[in-house]
């Protein structure tokens, strides 16, 4: 994140879950192409996706350290993780066995598969739910300066337009541009815009895995391998 145009770093590895460092360190010197318009423009498109994508297991760490980051971050919606909790952790007995006896046709590896689904899917639901609200934190937070300059930035012009241009001509223009979106550009993809620009900004976990780690005080200088021709 605080990578500079032909600035030479050094960068300590980090272990499997890039949170502790690990034994090794890497000199890198790269050359950065930032056109800052351009970047404005693409944070309120959607993301690329991986080619690759992981393939998510259930983890208690991951899922003790979701449940933390949701509780951390909002009491509010606690009575309803509470109760999720409750019905695929077997906090509550007679609600989970009757999710195992729900069909009898099923054998017990279906069933078992079945649980884990859902506790998966209650993990990325919890994942997803905490990350939401701690992009929204770190946007006010000035985690990313960048970031938060564009949203006052998109703040002030939107203040400047609603003052000037009355709300039903907005709304009005809106719709038009959603529902003409398809007809104009056929490969159009859905997005929205609010959910694109908080994608951008990272997450407590992400900010932890992405940051960088002080090299080691033996750490060899940085070294420019010169090819021959």
């Amino acid at each position: 994140m605080q990578i500079r145009n032909g600035q030479p770093s050094c960068y300590v590895l980090k272990n499997k879950d890039l949170e502790l460092p690990s034994k090794g360190t890497v000199h890198l010197e790269l050359d950065v192409l930032f056109n800052p318009v351009k970047a404005c423009l693409r944070t309120f498109l959607p993301r690329e996706r991986r080619l690759l994508e992981d393939n998510r297991k259930f983890s208690k760490k991951i899922l003790a350290r979701n449940v933390e980051r949701v509780k951390r971050i909002t009491m509010s919606l606690w009575n309803t993780i509470q109760f999720l909790r409750n019905c695929f952790l077997w906090e509550s007995p007679v609600r989970s066995l009757f999710a195992f006896v729900e069909s009898e046709k099923k054998g017990i590896r279906e069933r078992i598969y079945m649980v884990q689904d859902i506790v998966i899917t209650v993990q990325n639901l919890l994942e997803d739910l905490a990350s939401f609200a701690e992009r929204i934190k770190n946007t006010f937070n000035w985690t990313v300066p960048f970031l938060s300059v564009l949203a006052c930035v998109v703040f002030a012009v939107a203040t400047i337009v609603l003052y000037y241009i009355p709300l039903r001509y907005i709304i009005l223009l809106w719709g038009i541009n959603k529902f003409t979106k398809k007809l104009r550009n056929p490969y159009a993809i859905e997005n929205n815009e609010l959910l694109d620009f908080l994608s951008r900004v990272p997450s407590d976990v992400q900010r932890v895995q992405q940051a960088e780690l002080k090299p080691y005080s033996g750490s060899s200088p940085f070294r420019k391998k010169r090819s021959t021709v």
